[in-house]
């Protein structure tokens, strides 16, 4: 299933994500006038709520494991235990000869079809040419694939295994600039540096949308990962995030109105999207 949704984001201040600096100015980010705040930024800020969210589900089984492994409660590796030629990583075996390269092993796994079903999902991760990997590194690598497999985390996001589910749009700003000036501060001596005064253009802007895609697993997976998904945007309507650069001086700071936000499922390409008002969903 995918979900998309229209987000309004309403600032309670001024804007400026980080572009050019020049002489002692510094610049928000435009492309040729337009004002943006890159796809990257508002992602990298949601993945940081979700990280911190994620802590308090209740999830069962495997994706419970993986949560626990993912911050830290649980230890993340087992060590690989060789007997009687085959090497077991925790309750797994996989069937290896201990003289050839792990390459090697997993294309003659492959062939033979013996216990290697998850070894082949992740045979891209290991280069042909490989000739020194050591065993208890092909574990981790192991390991730390089926773990993400089952974070509800990481299939929004993306690991370094596979893309996530969640792709998110740039985001446009119109407002009007403000020029503030400010002057560097020594922290030790509370003193302000000589020839360190700058002056910064934030925006000041109403609001501004952003376009979000979304496609769940089925069954449980899916189940965590949508509660995770509205247990973030939860959190961004009610304590709200920053955007940008000046955080400390209270630039950046936004609150999603419900609102003006909307959401829509599909569960076919046939369908026509039919929006309903984003408080329903995080209610």
């Amino acid at each position: 299933m995918i979900e998309i949704f229209k987000l309004k984001l309403s600032p309670k201040g001024n804007i400026r994500v980080a572009g050019e600096i020049d002489g002692n100015t510094i610049y928000p980010l435009n492309y040729d006038g337009l004002y943006v705040i890159p796809y990257s930024s508002l992602k990298g800020v949601l993945r940081r709520i979700s990280e911190s969210v994620v802590k308090t589900m209740n999830c069962q089984g495997n994706i419970k494991k993986s949560i626990e492994t993912y911050i830290g409660t649980e230890g993340k590796y087992t060590h690989v235990v060789e007997k009687d030629g085959n090497a077991y990583i925790g309750n797994e075996v996989i069937r290896i000869d201990l003289h050839k390269p792990v390459y090697e092993n997993l294309i003659s796994c492959l062939s033979s079809r013996n216990n290697c079903e998850k070894v082949e999902e992740i045979l891209h991760l290991f280069p042909k040419n490989e000739k020194d990997i050591e065993l208890e590194e092909f574990s981790k690598i192991y390991e730390d694939y089926n773990l993400s497999k089952n974070n509800p985390l990481e299939r929004i996001y993306g690991s370094p295994y596979f893309s996530g589910g969640l792709t998110i749009s740039d985001a446009r700003l119109e407002g009007t600039n403000e020029i503030t000036t400010h002057v560097t501060i020594d922290r030790k001596t509370k003193i302000q540096k000589e020839r360190n005064l700058f002056n910064e253009i934030s925006l000041r802007s109403r609001g501004f949308n952003v376009f979000v895609s979304l496609k769940f697993d089925e069954g449980e997976l899916g189940k965590c990962e949508k509660e995770l998904w509205k247990m973030t945007l939860k959190y961004v309507n009610t304590l709200g995030i920053f955007v940008g650069g000046g955080k400390s001086r209270g630039l950046g700071y936004v609150i999603l109105d419900d609102k003006e936000s909307s959401y829509a499922s599909i569960n076919n390409l046939d369908e026509r999207a039919k929006w309903e008002n984003l408080n329903e969903y995080i209610s």
